[in-house]
């Protein structure tokens, strides 16, 4: 969930954009992801919603622009999620492990995010990932999540 809640009509996975992501962790470790872009006000509210398996290396990464409040939810999402929200750096400022499913819970980030990765539950502490860590966006041109220490 971002902003108000509306009606959702349901576009398949395969008609979003995909790139590849990172995350470069503290202790030198990189964990890359597959990433579906939710980068418009639809597929942003779509997201996840009706997706019945993700494996490891998938994500959704969903861009703001500009970097904002972000608040999400688990309404229509079938599969339990960690949720790495990261600033306009790229640095990882919360991260919301274990995200149940179907849950209206709000699910938010700390001050102002741009990023919002959504990765299978139980990745994020299979390859500690924290706050602190490193969003990396591969394609994008030219990317301000690569360079830089992370400082939260």
């Amino acid at each position: 969930m971002t902003g108000t809640p509306r009606v959702i009509e349901a576009r398949p996975l395969s008609s979003f954009p995909r790139e590849h992501i990172a995350v470069e962790t503290r202790s030198a470790r990189r964990v890359v992801f597959e990433a579906w872009r939710a980068d418009t006000d639809d597929t942003r509210a779509q997201g996840l919603m009706f997706v019945e398996a993700l494996q490891p290396t998938q994500a959704m990464i969903f861009i703001y622009d500009p970097p904002q409040e972000v608040s999400m939810w688990m309404k229509n999402t079938y599969v339990p999620l960690d949720m790495l929200f990261a600033d306009r750096a790229g640095c990882i400022v919360t991260v919301a492990a274990n995200a149940k499913p179907l849950s209206l819970d709000t699910i938010s980030g700390t001050g102002d995010v741009a990023y919002v990765v959504e990765i299978q539950a139980g990745t994020a502490a299979a390859h500690g990932i924290a706050k602190g860590d490193r969003l990396v966006r591969f394609e994008s041109e030219p990317s301000p999540t690569a360079h830089g220490t992370c400082t939260h």
